[in-house]
């Protein structure tokens, strides 16, 4: 028999590249049978992580360069050892789905094993911007659940699909409407409403009216005239809540060359039950000779804590900013973030907690690369501030959007190129870009939301894959354990200018090392809790006088916990606040003074958890022991062969200390520790009693009543 063709292993020598192949199988759903191969033994993302690699059938030949990539989740997982095309339809989406096998899987236990079934590997789509751009979300995810909502363009339709299970399986496809550049939002019931634009520069909306029901479809804007301004950048869409009813806000970049020519930045609003009969409110612009310059890529977002909406927009190549309180009128504030909101574009705003974000595209020249600045600002404080966080001098950083305050996704091409670019995320902009997608051929336009619970944060994200029709649109998920995350509700106390938050205080004292409020008796705070959510708050005092001084931290007069702190030793106490406490929507929050001259306020953090899946939260939900941040010491650091663990904690306290590999794995576990005082030896093992190469670890101590976790990174070396 001759040869016809021949496939070669994509990475190492050790790749075990056709250690199974698919027999047959339509992969990509085109009527031609694709070729699945496994290296269940390949290094280049983990050692024997391994992966799988697909080839599109086409006519006569196929290209011996795969058209995807799946790669296993973690460390010596064999993923790809075994194949099979043909298990059956096991999500109902009327497509045999493809099973995978990684024998060696550590997620149910050491080596216990995990079968990958994937319904839809990859949707397929004509549109060449069918996820473009980043201010309009295609991808929206329901709080305490991993229910996610998605929003494309396939064939000049706009598409949905919707996820139970973290993207894990979609449902099958459904055409909402004739149009592109889709936004997606939910209402305060965590139904879909969904708005797009036209060929003809017309604006449309259509929402759910129950689970799975679509409503009518509205054409809110048609430019009818030669003279009609037109949309000419994607719309961006999002609700607030109101006792009446939620009310739907639309931003919107109009222009018209003729007549003028007329430019605008305008947000139609509506009642969600009545869309035709909304209006647009202007935020600036004009016509003729006031028109200015051009606006588009307009970006909205909602605020949670006071319901005020908050936009951005590009006019020209400068990143302007705008808000509007409830019952008031747009406030204008346009360009915020000096040189650096200059040569800039592709603007995203995202409000978490008391804070707001933006994230954009800048050019330090006209010649040099793009990259990505992300600029904070609390709703309390007028100003911005910003940095560069994706510090990549050398290549062009495109599209970035951000998640939840922690994650920044964007696009940007890796050095050496090699098939175009990729998906990265950071968190901090020391951080090294983390490659998301990984693919073979590149990838564009990101979207992505993040899911915070107690212990990790989850990453959600989609993006547009190939460099010809028919694209990909690719969706993972990622776990992250971070050591810090973005606090929800801030105070920042000890200032002549009070916290929004404090409700009485007797003075104030900046020049310490740490600023804090005074009160003769009593300082008290009262902080805005949505309920449904856990949240964990943290408060430090601090004094610079003498001794030891003592005082109550009080929650709604119900809930005390004692703090102890000596003189030039900020000492810091965090806890999680029971869920009956603030079904009210709000918790105060009392220093109340047991000796010493007077009480003190340092900072105060407060962080909003979503639940884990089956969790419950019962009205006295984690009203557990305290965990301090003095209570957890960690010596030596970094280690070479004993890692020592100490902890002092409450009697009664039970307590889990995990250990997990920079990848997310857990490779040691130490349960059900009881002692008030002791102290573990990790002697650098992992569970099965193998040494774990040198590395950066995270050791997790976990409250076992609470699910509160302490987080630090130890660094392990030879």
């Amino acid at each position: 028999m001759p040869l016809d063709q021949t496939f070669t292993a994509l990475h190492s020598i050790h790749d075990y590249f056709g250690i199974c192949i698919s027999q047959g199988g339509d992969v990509n759903r085109d009527g031609i049978n694709d070729l699945l191969v496994g290296a269940c033994q390949d290094q280049d993302i983990g050692v024997g992580n391994g992966y799988i690699a697909g080839y599109f059938g086409g006519d006569g030949y196929i290209d011996n360069t795969p058209d995807f990539v799946a790669y296993g989740e973690s460390y010596a997982d064999a993923f790809g050892t075994e194949i099979n095309v043909n298990p059956g339809d096991m999500n109902g989406d009327g497509y045999f789905d493809i099973a995978v096998s990684a024998p060696y899987n550590d997620a149910g236990g050491y080596g216990a094993g995990r079968v990958y079934v994937y319904g839809e590997l990859t949707t397929l789509t004509d549109d060449p911007i069918a996820l473009a751009y980043n201010g309009n979300r295609h991808l929206i995810h329901e709080p305490n659940t991993e229910k996610l909502h998605f929003v494309y363009t396939r064939e000049g339709q706009v598409i949905y699909q919707y996820s139970t299970n973290g993207g894990t399986n979609w449902t099958s496809s459904t055409d909402i409407g004739t149009g592109k550049l889709p936004a997606i939002t939910l209402n305060s019931g965590n139904l879909p409403s969904v708005t797009w634009t036209d060929d003809i520069g017309g604006l449309w909306y259509r929402r759910q009216t129950a689970p799975g029901v679509w409503g009518e479809t509205y054409h809110l804007y048609n430019p009818w005239g030669i003279f009609q301004p037109k949309l000419n950048a994607p719309p961006s869409i999002t609700i607030t809540p109101h006792t009446a009813g939620d009310s739907v806000h639309i931003l919107c970049t109009l222009h018209n060359p003729a007549n003028g020519p007329i430019n605008r930045v305008a947000v139609y609003s509506f009642h969600i039950t009545d869309p035709m009969n909304g209006s647009f409110a202007e935020i600036e612009g004009g016509a003729g000779p006031y028109a200015g310059a051009i606006r588009y890529n307009p970006s909205i977002a909602k605020n949670t804590i006071d319901n005020s909406l908050h936009a951005v927009w590009q006019r020209a190549d400068t990143i302007c900013y705008a808000t509007r309180q409830i019952g008031e009128q747009w406030q204008n504030w346009g360009p915020q973030f000096q040189q650096w909101g200059l040569h800039s574009a592709h603007p995203f705003v995202e409000c978490y907690g008391d804070m707001v974000y933006v994230v954009w595209e800048h050019k330090e020249t006209l010649v040099a690369p793009e990259e990505v600045w992300k600029g904070w600002r609390q709703l309390a404080l007028e100003d911005f501030s910003w940095e560069n966080l994706s510090r990549t001098p050398n290549t062009p950083s495109h599209y970035p959007v951000n998640a939840s305050g922690i994650f920044t996704v964007f696009m940007d091409t890796p050095i050496p190129p090699i098939n175009g670019p990729e998906i990265y995320y950071k968190v901090n902009p020391e951080d090294e870009p983390y490659n998301i997608s990984q693919t073979i051929s590149g990838s564009y336009y990101s979207q992505s939301v993040a899911r915070i619970t107690g212990s990790r944060a989850y990453l959600y994200t989609a993006w547009l894959d190939g460099d010809a029709s028919p694209y990909e649109i690719r969706f993972k998920k990622l776990q992250y354990i971070p050591i810090t995350l973005p606090a929800y509700l801030t105070s920042k106390n000890g200032y002549e200018t009070p916290s929004p938050y404090l409700v009485q205080r007797d003075s104030f004292i900046t020049s310490w090392l740490v600023p804090v409020d005074i009160g003769y008796q009593t300082i008290t705070y009262q902080f805005p809790l949505e309920p449904g959510y856990r949240y964990r708050i943290k408060v430090i005092a601090y004094q610079d006088s003498s001794g030891e001084w003592r005082e109550w931290v009080k929650i709604d007069g119900r809930l005390k916990h004692l703090l102890k702190y000596n003189a030039y030793e900020p000492e810091t106490l965090e806890f999680w606040i029971p869920p009956a406490y603030y079904q009210d929507g709000k918790i105060e929050v009392v220093f109340d003074r047991i000796s010493g001259n007077f009480a003190t306020a340092g900072p105060i953090e407060i962080y909003q958890y979503e639940y884990e899946e089956g969790e419950t939260g019962g009205p006295m939900a984690q009203e557990g022991y305290p965990i301090n941040s003095s209570a957890v010491s960690i010596f030596p650091n970094p280690f070479s062969h004993r890692l020592g663990i100490q902890l002092q904690m409450q009697i009664g306290t039970m307590i889990d200390i995990k250990i997990y590999d920079v990848a997310g794995r857990l490779v040691k576990q130490f349960d059900d520790l009881t002692n008030h005082q002791f102290t573990i030896v990790w002697d650098g093992c992992d569970d099965n009693g193998r040494i774990v190469p040198s590395g950066i670890y995270f050791v997790a101590v976990a409250n076992r009543d609470t699910k509160e976790t302490v987080c630090q990174k130890v660094i392990k070396v030879e």
